[in-house]
């Protein structure tokens, strides 16, 4: 009970006792057809699968409205699902086009729905879409790669970074080193190799605590997967949130005038139309799986 007012309440004359909805529930013990128990709203995390679960409208829930649900549509085949999987790109070439709000209304809505710990839903994004900003950020972001590639690709700096980013990713920072000198120059003649001029960037915020890491890479890969069949290429880019973390001055002071105070940048993505279709999907490593049966 929360001020008198119990969790969940259940219509006798619907219910089925099917008890999908007691298997579903894992912070109460409220329902069953013989033996009502209203919900402790003191612990229900406003997950809605009782009411999710249950198809035939007995279930009136204390904060969750039964007109916010809504029914499920069809969901894609497995070849259809692991096709979207396997074909997802990183993107680094855009139209100039700036993205429909349809569309980000589309990509806003999966974020809205991605996975949180205990359903605390604390996953925002900025949307960048001036031209301005965005460049600002690539120069400041072109700036902090070749550092970071310089000092990770010198072995008597490297080893300092390995417990953050591991021996793979500095073994691959060392192949980038090598083309440093190519990398500045196409910066000096006015390209873009770190936002690669994209149309529009999300950066994923949350608390500022290493949980919100998780969640926000959870909602970058929602966005990845449905990007695609919106026409929408996209690029996970891993420097900024680095750039942020460490405090980098010069990306620092573009992001202080939009970023709140008490959230931090734990994933970033650059986004816009696609410039052209891939057809084909390249070879991946196989995994190595570890079956426990």
């Amino acid at each position: 009970m929360e001020n008198g007012i119990p969790a969940v309440k259940i219509d006798v004359n619907k219910c089925t006792n099917c008890k999908k909805c007691e298997a579903d529930c894992l912070l109460t013990t409220y329902i069953g057809y013989k033996n009502i128990i209203d919900g402790d709203s003191k612990v229900c995390n406003l997950c809605g699968h009782c009411l999710a679960s249950c198809e035939y409208d007995a279930i009136t829930h204390f904060k969750l409205s039964n007109k916010d649900i809504r029914p499920l549509g069809k969901l894609p085949k497995p070849d259809e699902m692991l096709n979207l999987i396997i074909g997802r790109r990183s993107r680094r070439t855009f139209k100039e086009e700036k993205i429909k709000q349809d569309d980000w209304n589309k990509i806003i809505e999966a974020v809205r729905y991605s996975m949180t710990g205990c359903n605390i839903q604390d996953v925002d994004l900025i949307i960048i879409e001036s031209k301005e900003v965005i460049k600002k950020i690539g120069n400041a972001i072109m700036e902090f790669d070749l550092i970071l590639e310089s000092q990770l690709a010198d072995e008597n700096i490297s080893t300092n970074f390995e417990p953050q980013f591991g021996k793979l990713i500095i073994n691959a920072f060392e192949k980038y080193d090598k083309k440093h000198d190519l990398q500045k120059k196409y910066k000096d003649d006015g390209n873009d190799f770190a936002v690669f001029n994209a149309s529009s960037l999300i950066f994923f915020i949350g608390p500022k605590v290493n949980f919100s890491q998780v969640e926000c890479l959870l909602a970058t890969q929602a966005v990845a997967l449905l990007a695609p069949t919106l026409g929408i290429g996209t690029c996970d880019n891993g420097t900024i949130p680095i750039a942020y973390s460490i405090g980098f001055p010069p990306f620092m002071e573009i992001v202080k005038e939009f970023l709140p105070e008490d959230k931090g940048i734990f994933s970033a993505m650059m986004v816009g139309y696609q410039e052209f279709e891939y057809t084909k999907i390249p070879f991946r490593n196989e995994k190595n799986v570890i079956y426990v049966k």
